[in-house]
């Protein structure tokens, strides 16, 4: 259970049950919260879902995951942007990783 302050305003949380297995944990951000709910951003979603307080934790540097029958250390996910931004400086590394060797920029393949 968490008691989430204005301070924690885009923090990562895991929402889980006590029925839930590691797998089936989501990963969220904090958006708001109120009186009753924290209204939380799961995935690559846009819309915050409102969710109890006693189903949501704290994330951690690590969380255990069973991917192909063996356990493995993951670390939270990267803040998620909101619709309509982008990362630039990922954008272009990857369009610099992709571009051909010599003289030809990324700016060339437009």
């Amino acid at each position: 259970m968490i008691e989430p302050t204005d301070a924690d305003l885009g923090k990562h949380v895991i929402y889980k049950r006590d029925w839930m297995q590691p797998k089936d944990w989501e990963h969220g951000v904090i958006t708001s919260f109120n009186e009753k709910f924290v209204f939380v951003r799961y995935g690559t979603g846009t819309i915050s879902k409102a969710t109890r307080r006693e189903d949501l934790y704290w994330a951690t540097k690590t969380v255990l995951i069973k991917r192909n029958g063996k356990w493995k250390q993951i670390l939270p996910l990267s803040p998620i942007p909101r619709k309509g931004e982008c990362n630039e400086s990922r954008t272009s590394e990857k369009k610099r990783a992709m571009a051909p060797h010599g003289d030809r920029s990324a700016r060339s393949l437009r």
